[in-house]
């Protein structure tokens, strides 16, 4: 940082590449993600040196939740080499996080690099599921369809079985079934009890029941979600 302040001509280049890795080392992530944005204003053909750095914020962004962060610095990365030789886990998480960011159509793509290199079942589902929520946004609802179902054929059980009951859910609510779409969810509240996508599912399907005009369902469901997870904090201020 001295030898910046002193004599910045000479050595902007060279300590803003030191700082970064500095920064890196000392998980300080605001200072690296300043330096870096720093850097490439400058000049963006230099983003190749930054590689590294780029994909350590954009992980580290992404376990912390902040989406925007992650998928603003895993583009760097992705953006700037062969889509081949980057890890499919990258793949994965900027799917996720653009997703998060309603940024749908650049989330509908790098799914499809990701599935080129996933072969187990359960990474292939998790990719599918990716590709389905981004072609929801998207409005693709016929090609999200088909979507979910390849990913519950990949996984005949467990939580990811669970996430595209999910998503087969929202698709029949965003298509206006409302029905449909509860009697999904509520396939999640039978089959799996997890003290995160139970309750969700419970809350998912109390709100399609409302929607659907079914006020009956719609307070047994939230009776339900009460009496099976008495602190769960629902997302939605009416099954609070």
């Amino acid at each position: 940082l001295k030898a910046r302040e002193e004599n910045p001509q000479e050595y902007a280049e060279k300590c803003s590449l030191r700082l970064l890795l500095c920064y890196q080392n000392l998980e300080n992530k605001d200072e690296a993600a300043h330096e870096l944005d720093a850097f490439i204003e400058k000049d963006p053909s230099r983003v190749g040196f930054v590689s590294e750095v780029s994909r350590w914020l954009g992980t580290e962004y992404y376990n912390q939740s902040n989406f925007e962060g992650a998928a603003k610095y895993l583009q760097l990365v992705t953006n700037n080499a062969d889509p081949a030789k980057i890890d499919k886990s990258l793949w994965l998480i900027l799917a996720r996080s653009l997703n998060e960011t309603k940024a749908y159509q650049p989330a509908s793509e790098a799914p499809n690099h990701y599935l080129e290199t996933a072969t187990a079942p359960q990474d292939r589902a998790q990719g599918f599921l990716a590709l389905g929520r981004a072609q929801i946004g998207l409005q693709l609802l016929d090609a999200a369809g088909k979507t979910a179902e390849q990913a519950l054929e990949l996984q005949p059980e467990g939580r990811f079985n669970a996430d595209a009951r999910m998503l087969i859910g929202d698709i029949e609510s965003a298509r206006g079934n409302y029905e449909n779409a509860a009697r999904s969810y509520m396939s999640v509240a039978v089959l799996y009890e997890d003290p995160e996508v139970t309750p969700r599912a419970l809350e998912h399907a109390y709100e399609a029941f409302q929607r659907a005009g079914n006020a009956s369902q719609a307070g047994k469901t939230l009776s339900e979600l009460k009496n099976r997870f008495p602190n769960y904090q629902a997302k939605n201020s009416s099954a609070s």
